[in-house]
């Protein structure tokens, strides 16, 4: 079985997050034929192999939010349906990814 529909049917997290997490390296494995590496997205599992995931609560609870820069949003509107803001030049919308956090941005 790939270890990232393995990953969906024990976590109730998507393929596509556990792709982020492995392409940022956080998903290790490590059998009796290997020393720990790093599995690409379409990796078989082995009989015996150990999966580790490093610092997985870290992308869940959104607490890597507090390790972005923080910059003061300036609201030209505020109302109960939506906001305005001025976005300067440089600051992204969104992380590009879930560890890009050293670029502020909107989110």
């Amino acid at each position: 079985m790939r270890i990232d529909i393995w990953l969906t049917q024990q976590f109730p997290y998507s393929r596509n997050f556990f792709h982020r997490l492995i392409d940022a390296e956080i998903v290790m494995v490590m059998n009796a034929y290997r020393p720990s590496f790093v599995p690409k997205k379409s990796y078989t599992l082995q009989p015996n192999d150990q999966i580790t995931i490093s610092t997985f609560i870290r992308y869940l609870d959104g607490g890597i939010l507090d390790e972005t820069p923080e910059w003061d949003i300036d609201i030209r509107h505020e109302s109960d349906d939506y906001l305005v803001i001025y976005k300067p030049k440089g600051v992204l919308s969104h992380p590009t990814s879930i560890r890009n956090i050293s670029v502020p941005s909107v989110v």
